[in-house]
């Protein structure tokens, strides 16, 4: 990652000393801004990146908790993300690829990992120069709070949002599935 590392995120971690976390935490806004201005600069405005575009710029899943990863096809990879409450909601991550993903593991100190795989912090990249006949190649790096960093080389991104159906309902309780908010 260009922006965000593990060490920079572990200088904001509780436990360190205020002088450390205030220097780590202006570090953390200048390269916020920085990367902001990077985004908007390589996601083209086109209406087929209308989704990669609005994620990267506008959302967040930190702390979120990751419910699944899977292959859809040989050629797409989905990541299912249950933010972390109020959120209602469960978030789909649609990339078609470009080539295997890739994980880096034990980034993190094991003082500093999480038994759940939650969303730490993500960056997106241009991989590929891009001209008028291919679409531009992208990264997606996203540090977990396991340790683990995962890096997606895709061409699309699609990002969908659900409603949870309840499951785990106390005994005796029952609420009609109609009662429940639908999927957009």
């Amino acid at each position: 990652m260009k922006y965000f590392t593990p060490d920079l995120w572990l200088r904001m971690q509780s436990g360190v000393n205020p002088e450390t976390f205030l220097m780590a935490y202006d570090e953390w806004e200048r390269e916020l801004t920085a990367y902001t201005e990077e985004v908007s600069r390589i996601i083209p405005q086109d209406r087929r990146y209308r989704h990669l575009r609005r994620f990267a710029l506008q959302e967040s899943l930190h702390d979120a908790v990751v419910q699944g990863c899977w292959f859809a096809t040989q050629y797409r990879l989905n990541l299912l993300v249950q933010p972390e409450p109020p959120a209602e909601r469960l978030v789909l991550l649609d990339y078609a690829l470009v080539g295997e993903p890739v994980v880096n593991r034990n980034l993190l100190p094991q003082e500093f990992r999480t038994s759940q795989v939650t969303w730490m912090y993500d960056e997106f990249a241009l991989l590929g120069a891009t001209d008028s006949a291919d679409e531009p190649v992208f990264t997606h790096n996203i540090l977990f709070g396991n340790g683990c960093e995962l890096i997606i080389c895709f061409r699309q991104f699609e990002v969908s949002r659900h409603h949870a159906l309840p499951l785990g309902l106390p005994r005796n309780a029952s609420q009609p599935v109609s009662a429940l908010p639908e999927t957009t």
